[in-house]
């Protein structure tokens, strides 16, 4: 599941490095949008409940309140560190392209 999941990311970010070069295609489109939803729904989602899952596979019993309570911050920290990761990398490229952090997310 995990594999199949990083699959779907690394699509997903490069369909997003193609509006780096172009403005046809690249999240430049609503239709884009819809299609980005859909994809992200059916391939990525899945992960949340697998990971929740794999958590509760390897949590010493007792102790199920720390572990859940320490995935849900750093869950919620990388979602509020990615934007502003993110913003950062447009206002550093010279061109301001709202596409540019897929570079650097392709590549993690």
């Amino acid at each position: 599941m995990f594999n199949a999941v990083a699959v779907g990311i690394v699509l997903l970010d490069g369909w997003g490095m193609i509006g780096i070069w172009q403005q046809k295609f690249g999240f430049h489109n609503l239709w884009e949008v819809w299609v980005y939803q859909a994809f992200y729904g059916l391939f990525v989602c899945p992960w949340y409940s697998y990971s929740q899952t794999m958590i509760s596979e390897v949590t010493p019993r007792g102790k199920e309140f720390l572990f859940f309570s320490l995935f849900s911050i750093i869950g919620k920290t990388s979602s509020f560190i990615g934007p502003l990761v993110s913003s950062a990398i447009i206002d550093a490229s010279p061109s301001l392209n709202n596409s540019t952090p897929f570079y650097f997310l392709f590549a993690l």
